[in-house]
């Protein structure tokens, strides 16, 4: 019932090809989750610029606060489902609602005049 060195050599061998093809899998996955959050940051900033508009002074040294009423620790909420759950239908709310006004616009987009004023 004993096994030999080379039986457990080549045991060992085979466990070790298998966590390593594991660890290449997840660092896959890693790499397309660090460019997730990339284009995400790369979004949030431009939707910033665009909510407040962009400066001509270099962007802050002091970390800058979302337009989210985030209390405490933001990495430690993200963790917590029903934080995560409860910011998520507020996305989905404010897409519906986005995608409502911009289907209102371009129902009335012919009857806007850039510039002008008038009665609502």
């Amino acid at each position: 019932m004993g096994m030999t060195l080379k039986e457990m050599m080549l045991q060992l061998n085979d466990r070790l090809a298998y966590i390593e093809e594991q660890m290449s899998g997840q660092n896959v996955a890693l790499a397309n989750l660090t460019h997730s959050c990339a284009l995400i940051a790369e979004s949030m900033k431009r939707f910033m610029d665009d909510f407040y508009g962009t400066d001509d002074m270099e962007m802050p040294v002091t970390p800058v606060r979302l337009p989210i009423a985030v209390e405490g620790n933001l990495l430690e909420k993200i963790k917590d489902p029903k934080f995560m759950k409860e910011f998520s239908e507020k996305i989905r709310k404010e897409t519906e609602s986005i995608m409502e006004f911009e289907e209102e616009l371009k129902k009335m987009g012919k009857q806007i005049t850039k510039g002008i004023i008038g009665e609502s």
